[in-house]
């Protein structure tokens, strides 16, 4: 018996199995308001995880592993099982789950592109490894679209804000407490798998605090207290990436303060140059300026090799495959020897392997070509100005985070993957499309009464 309990996944079994019971307990024992609680909980739970954390049991819940190529089956069963589970347990929350679904096509451009990943099967040269990787796409985004209708963009905020806090928290103590997992040789990694996605997160939750803090003075210490803990675990990240995005991010807090009071062309055009600004900024920093890049951030004129990466890249798919590109999942296959689509690319002196582009934008494009490259364009470009739309016809200051989220999006994604994907980027993309086509294109919803929800 005292072996049992020490083996990690028995003892989460058992734990698991009473998990259930509780929950159970709850849902048909318990008053409506618990059960919206419980709602609320898994929402939580189900933002916190996204991100892919590297501790356990988080790490045992994540999606991604349905994008491997050696997916082990008892690794499939038991993400199964304990999906399935979760389903039955908390029915209610999945109501309405296939109406979801739908809510994709919210953004036409979005809808269309995610079905272009699906049908991407036909030209892959992997199509199962393509279709796999799809369908765990589609569901993940699916669940993204839920969320959307389950709660307004007030509410929403709220989750994201707690979700971002509580990864926060435990990234502080794992870097200080057991810096075996929360440091790495670069820095600060926290409960995340690297520095550099920890940094950009920590942008984004002190704005989202820093907000909190300026709307509400009786919430106004512990608010800032958490923005000061955000930029203290950004600095030790050591990205510099980060710290463009810290200032990209509140910059934008002022500019957006100022357009409310704009025409709603004049306000697209400048969220649109100031994008364009930032995603030049960015590269511009981290990439061509010597003295900021090498003398005080530490990096060389290439980042790594990151230049050279791209061009040998985008050179790659115009010459073979321009249009539709690899296939979802199909061009970065580093397993397949000299059969990787990017074998000629992956390690031609850098000094390293790469195992994607670090660019988000021109990983979508050996993906799915100029064809997937244009619909991903026009979902935002469709987004931005509904964005401007909504912000301008309500007084809510969380009404800004649409267009913070989606400025973080094109600036991580100068030099990380993380655009089409399952991780939080791409999570956030499609709550906020889907929750923006309800709000401004008179697409219905049931939303909970409360104007909080905690």
């Amino acid at each position: 018996m005292k072996a049992l309990l020490a083996d990690p996944i028995f003892l989460s079994l058992i734990l698991g199995i009473g998990l259930v019971f509780i929950l159970l307990a709850f849902q048909y024992a318990s008053p409506k308001n618990v059960t919206d609680r419980l709602a609320v909980g898994l929402s939580v739970a189900i933002l916190v995880v996204i991100p892919y954390l590297t501790i356990k049991p988080f790490v045992w819940l994540h999606p991604s592993d349905f994008m491997l190529h050696n997916l082990s089956l008892n690794s499939a069963l038991m993400k199964i099982v304990s999906y399935g589970v979760s389903v039955f347990v908390l029915k209610f929350w999945f109501r309405d789950f296939a109406r979801s679904f739908l809510l994709l096509f919210a953004n036409p451009f979005l809808g269309i592109l995610l079905g272009l990943v699906g049908f991407s099967a036909f030209w892959s040269e992997l199509p199962l490894l393509t279709l796999q990787a799809s369908l765990a796409l589609l569901v993940v985004s699916t669940l993204a679209a839920h969320i959307a209708q389950k709660y307004t963009w007030q509410q929403i905020a709220t989750l994201l804000r707690w979700s971002t806090g509580i990864i926060t928290g435990l990234s502080l103590f794992y870097s200080l407490a057991i810096p075996s997992v929360g440091v790495v040789g670069k820095g600060w990694r926290g409960i995340l798998a690297h520095p550099n996605p920890l940094g950009a997160l920590m942008g984004l939750n002190a704005v989202f605090w820093y907000v909190r803090a300026a709307n509400n003075p009786k919430e106004r210490v512990p608010s800032v207290l958490m923005v000061l803990v955000s930029m203290l675990i950004m600095q030790n990240t050591n990205s510099a990436g980060a710290k463009v995005t810290l200032v990209a991010l509140f910059s934008a807090l002022l500019i957006l303060r100022f357009i409310k009071r704009l025409s709603f062309q004049w306000a697209y055009a400048i969220i649109v140059i100031f994008m364009a600004i930032s995603i030049g900024t960015t590269i511009l920093v981290t990439e061509n300026l010597e003295y900021i890049v090498v003398d005080v951030l530490g990096k060389d004129m290439t980042l790594t090799g990151r230049v050279p990466l791209w061009t040998k890249v985008i050179g790659k798919v115009v010459r073979d495959s321009p249009i539709l590109g690899f296939g979802f999942h199909g061009f970065w296959q580093d397993w397949r020897g000299e059969d990787n689509p990017a074998y000629e690319v992956a390690s031609d002196g850098y000094g390293w392997v790469a195992h994607h582009a670090h660019n988000g934008f021109i990983d979508l494009f050996a993906d799915l070509g100029m064809v997937g490259l244009f619909l991903f364009v026009a979902s935002l470009m469709l987004n931005i100005g509904l964005a401007i739309k909504y912000m301008s016809q309500t007084r809510e200051p969380e009404a800004i985070f649409y267009l913070i989220i989606f400025i973080l999006l094109l600036i991580v994604n100068n030099t990380q993957s993380s655009l089409l994907g399952i991780h939080h980027i791409w999570f956030y993309y499609v709550l906020c499309s889907v929750r923006l086509g309800m709000d401004t294109l008179g697409h219905k919803s049931r939303r909970l009464e409360r104007k909080e929800v905690w």
